[in-house]
């Protein structure tokens, strides 16, 4: 990670005043409540309601971690905690950056975006389910990411912008992504990428340094993402966390001075390395159980 991007973002200075049960409570506390709740439910349940409790659990901590200045209305705190995925609280609270307004064209691709991801949960999905489920599984989840993660969280983005709050898009165009490096530290959820570097990455690289800690935040990652993942579907322990500890290899590799002298880094040979890390063993990530039990349920109605 560079030393920029380390320096910029902010720093947890009020954790040390609050008391740490109070921050990390929610966090220890809510995903062992979901899974107790919902262990018997369908998986799809297990799922989305571990991920929800574990944001939720993180999404308290940093406002723990960054309470809102004085004079903060309380619109702004709501929005914080229940209508902005973001997690990097003391950019939400700056009232003195100016924010440019989002023009009608940004908000026209946000809204394409969302109605591709229905025109695929709509249409590829259904033709491809009865004699292809796992293509539609796929399909499923691809829909998904366009109507979430591309399309909403984009709008929620320009609403936030438009009311003049400092409320970055969580994807940065991941497709465009040079390497590795830029793919995770850039692009990708900027949401996890604040919270990691803020929470995980800076504590460990003041001790360790930052190769280790980088590797760390891919762990952890990867065994959190086993934990939503392959634990509610049955799907076998450790690929997510295999397909992490990859990323984390091949952000060292691209570093490294053969990946230098070879341009793993940056240009053509750079985004081949990344899409053949990032892609290429994506079916770690997402097992064909939780592509069927987890994801697929959403789109055709349970």
């Amino acid at each position: 990670m560079s030393s920029t991007i380390l320096t910029d973002l902010p720093r947890p200075k009020s954790l040390a005043r609050t008391a740490g049960w109070i921050a990390v409570g929610p966090l220890a506390v809510m995903p062992p409540v979901a899974a107790l709740i919902f262990w018997n439910a369908p998986a799809w349940q297990l799922v989305w309601s571990l991920a929800l409790a574990i944001y939720a659990g993180v999404k308290w901590l940093t406002f723990a971690s960054y309470p809102p200045p004085d004079g903060t209305s309380a619109l702004r705190i709501a929005g914080y905690l229940l209508a902005w995925p973001g997690m990097n609280a003391k950019a939400f609270w700056d009232r003195q950056t100016e924010v440019p307004r989002p023009e009608i064209g940004e908000w026209l691709f946000a809204i394409f975006k969302v109605s591709l991801g229905l025109a695929i949960a709509a249409i590829a999905v259904p033709l491809l389910l009865p004699e292809h489920p796992l293509a539609a599984g796929w399909a499923a989840m691809v829909g998904v990411v366009f109507i979430l993660h591309f399309g909403i969280l984009h709008l929620l983005s320009l609403a936030w912008r438009a009311a003049g709050v400092n409320a970055e898009p969580i994807m940065q165009w991941p497709i465009l992504a040079s390497s590795v490096s830029d793919f995770w530290g850039k692009r990708w959820n900027m949401a996890f990428r604040d919270l990691s570097f803020t929470y995980v990455l800076r504590p460990l690289a003041m001790h360790w340094g930052t190769v280790p800690a980088m590797l760390g935040v891919f762990l952890l990652s990867g065994l959190v993402h086993d934990v939503i993942i392959t634990l509610p579907t049955g799907a076998t322990f450790g690929g997510p966390t295999l397909y992490f500890v990859i990323q984390g290899v091949g952000m060292v590799a691209e570093r490294s001075e053969f990946g230098r002298r070879w341009s793993l880094d940056s240009g053509i040979t750079g985004r081949l390395f990344g899409y053949l890390v990032i892609v290429g063993p994506v079916g770690l990530l997402f097992p064909e159980p939780f592509v069927r039990l987890g994801v697929l349920p959403l789109v055709t109605g349970f």
